[in-house]
């Protein structure tokens, strides 16, 4: 393809040569055709456009249905997994592990007296305190494990893989973390039970 003439009035050409011999096949010369391919190279450049734009469109739109995915299974103020979510994961992982008869563990984690909290501090500091505990929580647990808020102030934790030893040892250094924290000399226990 060749360019030619200003930027507003370039038009493109397509450039064919076809060499001329004669009996001896010594070149005698050579027939240059232009074709003119300037609507083709502007549709050309159109579709381009158009792919590259609907390229990015699509990537948009994946980006939007993964932030959707995470805020139609997830709890907004403490980032956990929300209650429907964790119930369809744990039929799910719980038919699987009864099939190939292996273990599970889960923990409800219940902070103590959070109605006070509330009552005395304001529902500001109580929320607070949820999104303490719950980055508390899941920073203990493991890869695999899925922590979810399973109401006001409880937690339910669901450990695949996991024997009933484990977590009972996991859940008490759950217990330990909630206890560390302190929320504006705010002290926070928790009530573990294991299964």
């Amino acid at each position: 393809l060749m360019k030619f003439g200003a930027a507003n009035s370039e038009r493109t050409f397509s450039v064919s040569t076809v060499p001329i011999r004669d009996e001896k096949h010594r070149c005698r010369g050579v027939v240059a055709s232009f074709e003119d391919v300037t609507e083709l190279d502007r549709k050309q450049n159109e579709l381009r456009d158009a792919l590259q734009s609907l390229k990015q469109s699509s990537e948009e739109i994946r980006q939007q249905n993964r932030e959707l995915e995470w805020l139609a299974t997830r709890d907004a103020l403490t980032g956990c997994v929300n209650r429907r979510s964790f119930f369809k994961m744990f039929e799910s992982v719980w038919d699987e592990a009864q099939a190939a008869n292996r273990e599970l563990s889960a923990v409800m984690v219940d902070i103590d007296h959070f109605k006070a909290i509330n009552d005395n501090h304001g529902h500001a500091r109580g929320d607070e305190v949820l999104r303490k505990v719950a980055s508390a929580i899941m920073k203990i647990i493991s890869e695999d494990d899925v922590v979810c808020r399973y109401g006001g102030e409880e937690f339910s934790v669901f450990m695949p893989d996991t024997s009933l030893d484990e977590a009972e040892l996991r859940a008490e250094r759950i217990r330990l973390a909630i206890k560390a924290l302190i929320t504006n000399d705010l002290r926070v226990t928790a009530s573990l039970g294991v299964s």
